[in-house]
């Protein structure tokens, strides 16, 4: 099976990016580790209005405030999730060649899954895989409120039950395909301290199992992106579990040029 990040996809951020700026104007963002930043900092705030909303002691005033932050909360993901929607008709935003190539590799056999940190929706549109193959750990855009953002997990207490339940639903079918897997190829995926679950799930689904050693394929930009990838998958790892992790290193692709007028298209609204 295929685990993919956004590396698999050029001008991955672009998007979100986008998405962001219109959402939070004033921090001027300009790339994925700013948009990466405010969007945890975005969860924080989340959390800590629900907490408040629990303990019940607030005024009229912040109550309306509070109630106010949900439903700026559903419509930054309704944002995202537009964007996104209208960055994947365009050609500047797509798998990227060398992820395709890897893909369509006939060495990892007929029957192949594919387990994506992606919101987009570029596996089953350009590549026309059906979507019981593939799994969108951190949900996807036809559904906006089940956005996973940074930091985030599978429940959360500003969640409705419906959403924890849903995401609750692909992170446990997740560790489970992995675990009945063949072996494991991820692609573009740092791992990140953003991203704890991920690596959880990851752990969870190579606990020591019978047989020969299982085979990872790690492969990401060459020099400290793919050493940090490597680092993380077997820090995540059981100390039991016999893995083999073959680091698999990329050369940078040039991203495709974006159109200055891209993101000037109407956005399609998205539904909840």
């Amino acid at each position: 099976m295929f685990l993919l990040g956004s590396g698999a996809v050029a001008n991955a951020w672009v998007p979100v990016v986008a998405a962001v700026r219109e959402f939070h104007s004033h921090a001027q963002v300009t790339n994925g580790d700013e948009a990466n930043f405010v969007l945890a900092w975005w969860v924080y705030h989340q959390r800590t209005r629900a907490l408040r909303m629990q303990r019940g002691d607030l005024t009229p005033e912040d109550r309306e405030r509070n109630l106010q932050l949900e439903v700026s909360d559903l419509k930054l993901r309704q944002t995202i999730a537009a964007y996104l929607r209208v960055a994947s008709e365009q050609n500047f935003f797509r798998l990227r060649p060398q992820a395709v190539a890897l893909l369509t590799d006939r060495r990892w056999g007929e029957s192949t899954f594919f387990l994506t940190a992606n919101w987009d929706r570029l596996l089953e549109m350009d590549m026309a895989y059906p979507s019981a193959s593939v799994i969108h750990i951190h949900g996807e855009v036809e559904k906006p409120s089940c956005l996973y953002l940074p930091t985030e997990t599978s429940t959360e207490n500003y969640r409705s039950q419906e959403v924890n339940e849903h995401i609750a639903r692909l992170t446990g079918t997740a560790w489970q395909v992995i675990r009945d897997a063949r072996q494991l190829c991820i692609y573009g995926l740092s791992l990140s301290p953003l991203d704890a679950e991920l690596a959880a799930v990851l752990g969870v689904g190579l606990e020591p199992r019978e047989g020969p050693p299982f085979p990872v394929y790690v492969y990401n930009l060459r020099g400290k992106h793919l050493d940090e990838a490597v680092w993380r998958v077997r820090a995540a790892t059981h100390p039991e579990a016999r893995v083999e992790i073959h680091p698999m290193p990329l050369d940078l692709e040039p991203d495709p040029p974006v159109p200055t007028d891209w993101d000037l298209r109407p956005l399609e609204p998205c539904a909840r």
